[in-house]
Protein backbone atom coordinates (compact mmCIF):
# COMPACT_ATOMS: atom_id res chain seq x y z
CA UNK A 1 0.00 0.00 0.00
CA UNK A 2 1.86 2.96 -1.23
CA UNK A 3 1.86 5.94 1.51
CA UNK A 4 -0.14 8.66 1.59
CA UNK A 5 1.37 12.57 1.11
CA UNK A 6 -1.13 15.37 2.28
CA UNK A 7 -1.25 18.52 -0.25
CA UNK A 8 -0.44 20.50 2.96
CA UNK A 9 2.77 18.24 3.54
CA UNK A 10 3.65 18.87 -0.15
CA UNK A 11 2.63 22.95 0.07
CA UNK A 12 4.99 23.06 3.47
CA UNK A 13 7.91 21.32 0.92
CA UNK A 14 7.34 23.93 -1.57
CA UNK A 15 7.43 26.91 0.64
CA UNK A 16 10.29 25.69 2.66
CA UNK A 17 12.41 24.99 -0.75
CA UNK A 18 11.22 28.59 -1.88
CA UNK A 19 12.07 30.14 1.34
CA UNK A 20 15.97 29.04 0.89
CA UNK A 21 18.66 31.79 0.53
CA UNK A 22 19.42 32.49 -2.70
CA UNK A 23 23.22 32.26 -3.33
CA UNK A 24 25.76 35.18 -4.36
CA UNK A 25 25.84 33.73 -7.84
CA UNK A 26 21.93 33.25 -7.99
CA UNK A 27 21.49 36.97 -6.28
CA UNK A 28 23.93 38.46 -8.68
CA UNK A 29 21.79 36.47 -11.75
CA UNK A 30 18.27 37.47 -10.27
CA UNK A 31 19.51 41.40 -10.27
CA UNK A 32 20.70 41.29 -13.90
CA UNK A 33 17.27 39.63 -14.98
CA UNK A 34 15.53 42.57 -12.83
CA UNK A 35 17.97 45.22 -14.11
CA UNK A 36 17.08 44.55 -18.01
CA UNK A 37 13.68 43.85 -17.53
CA UNK A 38 13.80 47.86 -15.44
CA UNK A 39 16.25 48.94 -18.82
CA UNK A 40 13.67 47.48 -21.33
CA UNK A 41 10.69 48.94 -19.55
CA UNK A 42 12.29 52.51 -20.06
CA UNK A 43 13.33 52.58 -15.74
CA UNK A 44 16.77 53.23 -16.64
CA UNK A 45 17.64 54.34 -12.87
CA UNK A 46 16.42 51.44 -11.50
CA UNK A 47 18.63 49.31 -14.11
CA UNK A 48 21.21 51.10 -12.91
CA UNK A 49 20.72 50.44 -9.31
CA UNK A 50 20.04 46.55 -9.81
CA UNK A 51 23.22 46.48 -11.86
CA UNK A 52 25.11 47.91 -9.33
CA UNK A 53 23.90 45.38 -6.84
CA UNK A 54 25.30 42.63 -8.54
CA UNK A 55 28.51 44.50 -9.54
CA UNK A 56 28.61 45.06 -5.47
CA UNK A 57 28.78 41.36 -5.07
CA UNK A 58 31.60 40.80 -7.41
CA UNK A 59 33.46 43.44 -9.26
CA UNK A 60 34.86 41.51 -11.48
CA UNK A 61 30.59 40.49 -13.50
CA UNK A 62 31.55 41.79 -16.39
CA UNK A 63 28.23 41.10 -17.50
CA UNK A 64 26.79 43.59 -14.34
CA UNK A 65 29.32 46.23 -15.63
CA UNK A 66 28.24 46.03 -19.08
CA UNK A 67 24.09 46.51 -17.82
CA UNK A 68 25.40 49.73 -15.66
CA UNK A 69 27.66 51.01 -18.91
CA UNK A 70 24.03 51.25 -21.44
CA UNK A 71 21.88 52.18 -18.14
CA UNK A 72 24.83 55.32 -17.73
CA UNK A 73 24.37 55.35 -21.46
CA UNK A 74 20.67 55.93 -21.47
CA UNK A 75 20.95 58.32 -18.73
CA UNK A 76 23.39 61.03 -21.24
CA UNK A 77 26.04 60.24 -18.57
CA UNK A 78 28.60 58.95 -20.74
CA UNK A 79 31.95 59.97 -18.95
CA UNK A 80 30.31 57.77 -16.12
CA UNK A 81 29.66 54.73 -18.40
CA UNK A 82 33.44 55.07 -20.21
CA UNK A 83 34.82 54.69 -16.45
CA UNK A 84 32.47 52.06 -15.97
CA UNK A 85 33.87 50.25 -19.60
CA UNK A 86 37.08 50.31 -18.21
CA UNK A 87 36.42 47.70 -15.17
CA UNK A 88 35.59 45.39 -17.59
CA UNK A 89 38.42 42.75 -18.54
CA UNK A 90 39.16 42.32 -22.37
CA UNK A 91 38.79 38.37 -21.64
CA UNK A 92 35.06 38.86 -20.68
CA UNK A 93 32.40 37.75 -22.98
CA UNK A 94 31.09 41.01 -22.31
CA UNK A 95 34.29 43.09 -23.53
CA UNK A 96 33.01 42.77 -26.66
CA UNK A 97 29.79 44.65 -26.01
CA UNK A 98 31.58 47.00 -23.91
CA UNK A 99 33.43 48.02 -27.08
CA UNK A 100 30.33 48.58 -28.95
CA UNK A 101 29.19 51.03 -26.54
CA UNK A 102 32.40 52.64 -26.47
CA UNK A 103 32.17 53.52 -30.13
CA UNK A 104 29.00 55.23 -29.61
CA UNK A 105 30.33 57.13 -27.00
CA UNK A 106 33.19 58.44 -28.20
CA UNK A 107 31.10 59.29 -31.22
CA UNK A 108 28.58 61.60 -29.22
CA UNK A 109 31.47 63.07 -27.54
CA UNK A 110 33.65 63.93 -31.34
CA UNK A 111 36.42 61.52 -30.63
CA UNK A 112 36.71 60.42 -33.90
CA UNK A 113 39.80 58.43 -33.71
CA UNK A 114 38.63 56.59 -30.78
CA UNK A 115 35.34 55.79 -32.22
CA UNK A 116 36.64 54.82 -35.53
CA UNK A 117 39.02 52.67 -33.57
CA UNK A 118 36.33 51.15 -31.63
CA UNK A 119 33.70 50.30 -34.47
CA UNK A 120 36.61 48.51 -36.25
CA UNK A 121 37.04 46.33 -33.31
CA UNK A 122 33.91 45.76 -32.97
CA UNK A 123 33.08 44.90 -37.00
CA UNK A 124 36.34 42.94 -37.27
CA UNK A 125 35.39 40.26 -34.28
CA UNK A 126 31.68 40.18 -35.61
CA UNK A 127 30.75 41.89 -39.45
CA UNK A 128 26.84 41.10 -37.91
CA UNK A 129 26.91 42.25 -34.99
CA UNK A 130 23.69 43.17 -32.69
CA UNK A 131 23.76 43.97 -28.99
CA UNK A 132 21.45 41.22 -27.68
CA UNK A 133 19.64 43.50 -25.01
CA UNK A 134 18.95 46.21 -27.30
CA UNK A 135 18.40 45.18 -31.13
CA UNK A 136 18.75 48.51 -32.06
CA UNK A 137 22.15 48.41 -31.52
CA UNK A 138 23.67 46.62 -34.51
CA UNK A 139 26.49 46.10 -37.26
CA UNK A 140 24.77 49.24 -39.02
CA UNK A 141 25.46 51.37 -35.63
CA UNK A 142 28.93 50.64 -36.21
CA UNK A 143 28.94 51.23 -39.65
CA UNK A 144 27.76 54.62 -39.38
CA UNK A 145 30.14 55.57 -36.18
CA UNK A 146 33.16 54.26 -38.32
CA UNK A 147 31.73 55.92 -41.75
CA UNK A 148 31.47 59.07 -39.93
CA UNK A 149 35.03 59.12 -37.80
CA UNK A 150 36.48 58.41 -41.32
CA UNK A 151 34.61 61.21 -43.20
CA UNK A 152 35.41 63.85 -40.21
CA UNK A 153 39.00 62.20 -40.45
CA UNK A 154 39.90 62.57 -43.69
CA UNK A 155 41.81 63.17 -45.85
CA UNK A 156 44.20 62.34 -43.23
CA UNK A 157 42.53 58.92 -42.90
CA UNK A 158 41.18 58.04 -46.00
CA UNK A 159 42.02 60.78 -48.60
CA UNK A 160 39.77 58.52 -51.38
CA UNK A 161 37.07 57.88 -49.22
CA UNK A 162 37.48 54.09 -50.23
CA UNK A 163 37.36 53.30 -46.37
CA UNK A 164 34.12 55.30 -45.63
CA UNK A 165 32.76 54.35 -48.68
CA UNK A 166 32.45 51.11 -48.20
CA UNK A 167 31.30 51.22 -44.55
CA UNK A 168 28.51 53.57 -46.14
CA UNK A 169 27.43 51.08 -48.32
CA UNK A 170 25.99 49.02 -45.00
CA UNK A 171 24.05 51.74 -43.59
CA UNK A 172 20.53 51.44 -44.78
CA UNK A 173 19.31 54.27 -47.08
CA UNK A 174 16.15 54.64 -45.63
CA UNK A 175 16.19 53.34 -41.33
CA UNK A 176 13.13 53.41 -38.95
CA UNK A 177 13.03 56.20 -36.72
CA UNK A 178 13.21 55.25 -33.13
CA UNK A 179 10.31 57.21 -31.56
CA UNK A 180 10.72 58.61 -27.93
CA UNK A 181 14.30 57.68 -27.24
CA UNK A 182 15.70 60.14 -24.69
CA UNK A 183 19.11 59.32 -26.63
CA UNK A 184 18.25 60.69 -29.95
CA UNK A 185 22.16 61.35 -30.84
CA UNK A 186 22.06 57.21 -31.59
CA UNK A 187 18.43 56.54 -33.29
CA UNK A 188 18.29 55.61 -36.40
CA UNK A 189 17.11 58.17 -38.24
CA UNK A 190 19.13 60.76 -36.61
CA UNK A 191 22.47 58.57 -37.68
CA UNK A 192 21.35 58.47 -41.50
CA UNK A 193 20.31 62.24 -41.57
CA UNK A 194 23.85 63.07 -39.65
CA UNK A 195 25.52 60.84 -41.72
CA UNK A 196 24.53 62.29 -45.04
CA UNK A 197 25.32 65.28 -43.91
CA UNK A 198 28.51 65.12 -43.06
CA UNK A 199 29.29 63.35 -46.61
CA UNK A 200 27.65 65.77 -48.60
CA UNK A 201 30.71 68.51 -46.97
CA UNK A 202 33.06 65.94 -47.55
CA UNK A 203 32.32 65.37 -51.03
CA UNK A 204 31.94 69.21 -51.98
CA UNK A 205 35.49 69.91 -50.30
CA UNK A 206 36.53 66.74 -52.34
CA UNK A 207 35.12 67.95 -55.37
CA UNK A 208 36.53 71.62 -54.86
CA UNK A 209 39.96 70.15 -54.24
CA UNK A 210 39.66 68.65 -57.60
CA UNK A 211 38.57 71.62 -59.44
CA UNK A 212 41.36 73.89 -57.37
CA UNK A 213 44.28 71.53 -59.12
CA UNK A 214 42.92 71.44 -62.46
Amino acid sequence: MKPHVSAGYVLMLVLVACSRPLSPDQQRERYREDGWTAYRAGNFTEAETKFRQAAELDSRDGAAQLGMVWSLIRQDRLASALTTIGRISSQDPAYLHATAASAIIFDAQGQHGEALLAARTVLSQDSLYVFPHDDRITWRTMCYVAGKSSLILAPVADPDLSRTMAYLERVDEEPPVVRDDPTTWYAAGIRYATLTAVLAKRLEAVFYAQVARR
